[in-house]
Order: structure tokens, then C-alpha cells, then sequence
């Protein structure tokens, strides 16, 4: 099969994703292509590693103008450079990660004159939508050929927002068992790290872009309530536009000696695989995180939020620990009690249980290549 991949960016969870299914499945001999936008707009960009897996495992990756913006002369554009993509590769399957990408890809379909089908992935329902681009995105998800959802809660919601497209399936987003080792063991960041473990510090973190949706700024706040003479550090992997108002958060509060950010870092889960908790505050998610599961299955606590996507992962004081999302005094309470160990045998057990029964990539690599090829056959 030519199988081709379109998103807007490659960022993030989903984007970790797309580059893992576009290596799975050319592995197995499909013909693999990416497409997505070359310029960084606000806090969305392409991942340089992600970009680098791809070009190592000799995927091609085409820049279209843009397959972000809304505007309809853009998608009119745009459309017409995928048509060329799907002609001059004979395109069997369009892999769709947003509710744009999926527009320009029908679009180039009914252009190129070819039956290809189209699938999208939902991998969240944004929270800072209009009205009108709910009721676009609904619309363009009720004529995809395949939907598919990253989570039960996710496709509660797209159905609650009108989605009545009967190819409509869940398939989680999985993670492999262990880290690939991309960055030197010796670096700095890691160097400090483990000396502060070693000497019974209690480490805290939060992997991810910094931003209004991932609600980090909560994280400052609460640990401001934490008693001072607390023995931790907490670091944030990641970068986004917060992140200086984060940091003179912190010099307001008088913490800064104890919270540190290491930025953008090509492999947050070997820095997951050092935490004595790894925190998940978001207001939204479209599925329990991948970095969620990657402490799972590294044998890390969490404590996230009690957003119905990671209530969808935690079992609170079973599998993880979860706090009344947005509040302060909820999330500042149990990281005192985390960092006062008495939590400390908590969750490593169940939660590696569950990501083994819903959160392996093997799996769920499977259940994409049972679409693929019903698609294909049609």
C-alpha cells in the first residue's frame, strides 16, 4: 500500500504517533509518506527529532503551504499541491490527523480522480474552538471514510458535538516498553538530576509543551503553597510561549531555587524515567497522554488531573492519583503527600498492568493495520 500521513504539525503526542505507525508500517513494506506545514506558527512547529527519525528511516516528508490555516484560498492551494502528491505516487490510504488536513485531503481525492479513502485520527477536541469550527470539523468528521478516536471520553464528546459517521472506532495511542536512548547520559540536566536523587531529594516534573491548555501555571501556584522546608525539585521539560511568565512566577514566589526548566529535550521519556512523580495538569486532552503512559510503563506515579481522559487511565489511589482539575489546594494537598513519601508505594503495579492490556503500541500499531487494509479492499 502508499500510504500517505497529513497533519499540521509534527508535535507532541500525536505527532510521536505519526512518525511511529509511518515507521511500523513501512517496516512491514508499505510505501509511506508525511505531509505537513513548514513554519512554525505560536506554540506549533515540527519536532526537530521526529523530523530526523523520519529522514533516517528514509520517509519522505513534503511541505505544503499550509495545512494549518483555515483560510479557504490557502486549502484551495494547498489541495491542489496534494493532488500532484496523490497522482504522482498513486496514493491508497490518507491518513488524516486534524479536521483540516482531512478537508484538503478530500478535496485532492475528488481532484486526482483516484478512490482513495480517507481516515482521521481525532487526536483532541481543542478547547479554544469558535462555534463555526466545531460545527466545520463535526461536518468534515461525519464524511471521512474512517474516524477513528484515541479514548472512550473522546468519542463521547465528538458524538455529543454531532458526529454521526457509523465508521467510527476507538484505537488508544500506545507506547513502547522502553525508551530509545537518543541524548547522552552525562549530560548536565541528567548529571543533577541523579545526584539530587541519590541524596534523597524527591524529584517532580512535567513533560510537555508549556502552554494555556497543558496549565502548567497551576504547578507554580501549588507548589508556592508547599511548606518551604520540603526536600524536592521539580523540573519542566518543554518550551512554549509560558514559559518566561512561568519563571518570574516563580521568582515572585521565591521558589526558583527549587523549580527549573530544561526546555525543549529530544526525548522527554528518558527524563520521565528519573521522576519520583510526574505531574499532568492539562484542562483537555483528546486521550490519555502519551506521556502519561510512558511513566505507566516506566514504573512512575502520576498525579494528573481529573479530566475525563485521564480518568479514563487513572483509577485514583489505584493506578494514579488525581486532583480536582484547576484547583490549587487539591494539587498542592497530594504533592506534599507525594513528596512526604506517604504515597510511596502507590500505583507502579496497576498502572504498568494497564498500559500492558491498552496502551502497547504493538497492539494498537495492529488495530491501525486492521483499517488500513479493510479500507484497501473495499
Amino acid at each position: 500500500m502508499n500510504i500517505l500521513h497529513i497533519s499540521t504539525f509534527l508535535q507532541g503526542g500525536a505527532g510521536k504517533v505519526i512518525v511511529d505507525l509511518s515507521v511500523r508500517e513501512k517496516r512491514r513494506g508499505n510505501h509511506i509518506r508525511v505531509v505537513c506545514t513548514p513554519k512554525s506558527v505560536g506554540d506549533y512547529s515540527n519536532y526537530p527529532d521526529y523530523i530526523e527519525k523520519l529522514t533516517e528511516e528514509k520517509i519522505p516528508v513534503h511541505y505544503l503551504e499550509s495545512t494549518f490555516n483555515r483560510n479557504l484560498e490557502n486549502i484551495t492551494s494547498v489541495a491542489d499541491q496534494l493532488t500532484q502528491i496523490i497522482q504522482e505516487f498513486e496514493i491508497d490510504i490518507i491518513h488524516s490527523h486534524a479536521g483540516t488536513p482531512s478537508l484538503i485531503a478530500m478535496i485532492s481525492v475528488s481532484k486526482a480522480g483516484r478512490k482513495t479513502p480517507v481516515i482521521q485520527t481525532m487526536h483532541g477536541w481543542g478547547i479554544f474552538k469558535s462555534k463555526s469550527q466545531e460545527i466545520q470539523d463535526i461536518s468534515i468528521l461525519n464524511i471521512v471514510d474512517q474516524v477513528v478516536s484515541v479514548s472512550n471520553s473522546s468519542a463521547q464528546i465528538l458524538t455529543q458535538k454531532g458526529l454521526k459517521n457509523n465508521n467510527h472506532v476507538t484505537i488508544y495511542n500506545g507506547v513502547t516498553p522502553e525508551h530509545e536512548t537518543l541524548s547522552n547520559q552525562n549530560e548536565p540536566d541528567k548529571k543533577a538530576i541523579k545526584s539530587l536523587k541519590k541524596n534523597g531529594v524527591f524529584i517532580a516534573g512535567c513533560v510537555g509543551t508549556i502552554d494555556t491548555r497543558k496549565n502548567q501555571k497551576l504547578i507554580i501556584h501549588a507548589l508556592s503553597n508547599l511548606p518551604p522546608s520540603l526536600s524536592y525539585r521539580f523540573y519542566f521539560v518543554g518550551e512554549g510561549i509560558l514559559t518566561e511568565e512561568l519563571k518570574v512566577l516563580c521568582r515572585e514566589y521565591g521558589i526558583s531555587d527549587k523549580v527549573h526548566f530544561l526546555g525543549y529535550k529530544p526525548s522527554g521519556r528518558e527524563y520521565i524515567a528519573l521522576l519520583d512523580l510526574l505531574v499532568c495538569p492539562s484542562r483537555s486532552e483528546g486521550a490519555p497522554p502519551l506521556v502519561l503512559m510512558e511513566a505507566f510503563a516506566e514504573k512512575v506515579p502520576v498525579l494528573a488531573s481529573n479530566t475525563p481522559e485521564h480518568s479514563e487511565a487513572i483509577n485514583h489511589m489505584q493506578s494514579g492519583l488525581l486532583f480536582d482539575k484547576d484547583s490549587i489546594g487539591s494539587l498542592a494537598l497530594l504533592l506534599e503527600a507525594c513528596i512526604n513519601e506517604t504515597k510511596k508505594n502507590l500505583l507502579s503495579t496497576i498502572a504498568y498492568k494497564f498500559y500492558q492490556k491498552y496502551f502497547s503500541f504493538d497492539q494498537n500499531a495492529e488495530k491501525y493495520k486492521e483499517v488500513y487494509q479493510s479500507l484497501y479492499q473495499r
